[in-house]
Formats: structure tokens, C-alpha cells, sequence
């Protein structure tokens, strides 16, 4: 798996995970400060993601972004990296939390930034999707309008639920998470219920959560206003780690 960035450094190593209809870009600030450290700091491209026809997400599913990010944690293993700590932005995020329910030796801590485990409400999402599915098309012309927009609001709802799906099934898994957890979230998120981090902690039963709320922060935190003040926090927190490498 070679799409993405992947900036090589010692034998610890961070995964950075992008959004729902992002791309490596959502995480690319936060990366490169982590490889200044000395992290090896990989940021994935999920399947189907990285073009501007939105219909390419749809061909794909929450099943086979769960496996590319078990091809993402192989990836910086093969790199010669012995420990790991995963996070993500959103649907990043989600996927992040699946692999730390899932007790791998290697991987000590991670966590989400404006994660909704489970997604309860996905209306904005979709409003927000059919946004930049216009925006793209009319910077590509890719084939009828009516036609392309038409096939994306019957295929939507579809991949929503099956997200909505993935996320009930990690939330119901959260108290099997053993290492330390970092949940930001934003208080002005503008796609997602904000409440629901809070629930997340408290699902998080069996491991330390560092639980951060960004007041005036909006979905994207990662590039936002508060952007600075978000990224010294995750910083803060990785470096914190058990890490037993250097």
C-alpha cells in the first residue's frame, strides 16, 4: 500500500488517517510537525478517495477502508517501525478507534478528532457531500450534470447507513480498547453531534482517555482556527506514550 504521504523517521511510528470525502491533506499539517519530531508519520489515502468525481467514493464501502487500514498498520511495520499509534479525522477517526479495540501489541495508543462512534445523525454529512459533489463537477464537467447528481443521491443514503453500521459495531467494542485513548472535539462542529464524544469516553471504560473540547473549533480541526492549540494537544499526548523504541 503505497498510496498517501509517508515520511520516514525512527522506529516509532504515527498513522494519520483523513475524513469522509478527504484526503491526506485533512492530516498533512499535523504529519509533517510529528515527522519534525522524528516520527515516522504515515498518512493513507482511502479507497476510493483522492479524485473529484464523488462517485468513486460510492464504489467502495466502510469494509474496505477497515481493510485498508490494516494494510496501512502492515505498511509502516514492513518500514521497519515496531511500535505504532493510529488516529484519524471523522470516518479516519472511526477506523483509528476499530484497530484499538482490537489489541495488537505493537499499536500503544491512539485515538479521534470529531469521530461520531456511533453516527446517530448523518443529514449534514450528506448535505455537505452533495456541496462538494457540485463544486467538483463544475470544476471537471465529468458527464451529464442531472445524470452524475442524480446517481449520487441514490447512492448516499446507502453508504451513510453502512457507516452508520460500522460505527455501532466500534462503539459497541470501545470498552475493549487497553491503551491510552485522545478524543478532540469540536465545539462548533458543523456535521456532527458533539455530544457524542462525551458518550464515547464514557464507553471507554478499561483505558485512560485524555478527553480535549476545542470551544470554537469547527469539523475540520486539523486546519481550522484552532488548528495550533489541537496539534500541541495530540503532540502532548503521543509523547506520552509507552514508547519502548527510539
Amino acid at each position: 500500500m503505497t498510496n498517501g504521504i509517508f515520511l520516514q523517521g525512527s522506529k516509532r511510528a504515527i498513522i494519520l488517517q483523513h475524513a469522509y470525502t478527504g484526503t491526506p491533506n485533512d492530516v498533512r499539517l499535523l504529519g509533517t510537525a510529528l515527522h519534525k519530531l522524528g516520527y515516522t508519520v504515515y498518512m493513507p489515502l482511502l479507497s476510493g478517495h483522492g479524485t473529484k468525481d464523488m462517485r468513486a467514493i460510492l464504489n467502495k464501502n466502510p469494509k474496505m477502508w477497515r481493510e485498508d487500514t490494516k494494510k496501512a498498520v502492515q505498511f509502516v511495520l514492513d518500514k521497519g517501525c515496531a511500535q505504532i499509534a493510529i488516529f484519524g479525522l471523522s470516518l479516519g477517526g472511526m477506523l483509528a478507534l476499530d484497530m484499538l479495540t482490537q489489541s495488537h501489541p505493537f499499536i500503544i495508543g491512539g485515538g479521534s478528532f470529531n469521530s461520531p462512534v456511533p453516527l446517530d445523525d448523518s443529514s449534514k454529512v450528506e448535505e455537505q457531500f452533495m456541496v462538494y459533489a457540485n463544486q467538483f463537477y463544475d470544476e471537471t464537467v465529468i458527464s451529464d450534470k442531472e445524470e452524475y447528481l442524480s446517481d449520487l443521491v441514490e447512492k448516499i443514503p446507502v453508504q451513510l447507513e453502512q457507516i452508520k453500521i460500522l460505527s455501532e459495531e466500534i462503539a459497541q467494542y470501545l470498552n475493549r480498547i487497553d491503551v491510552p485513548v485522545y478524543i478532540a472535539q469540536s465545539g462548533a462542529d458543523e456535521l456532527i453531534d458533539a455530544r457524542i464524544s462525551e458518550h464515547m469516553v464514557r464507553q471507554i471504560s478499561f483505558a485512560p482517555v485524555e478527553f480535549v473540547w476545542f470551544e470554537k473549533a469547527k469539523h475540520v480541526i486539523t486546519i481550522g482556527e484552532s488548528r495550533v492549540a489541537f496539534q500541541n494537544s495530540v503532540i502532548d499526548f503521543i509523547e506520552k506514550l509507552d514508547w519502548e523504541v527510539i
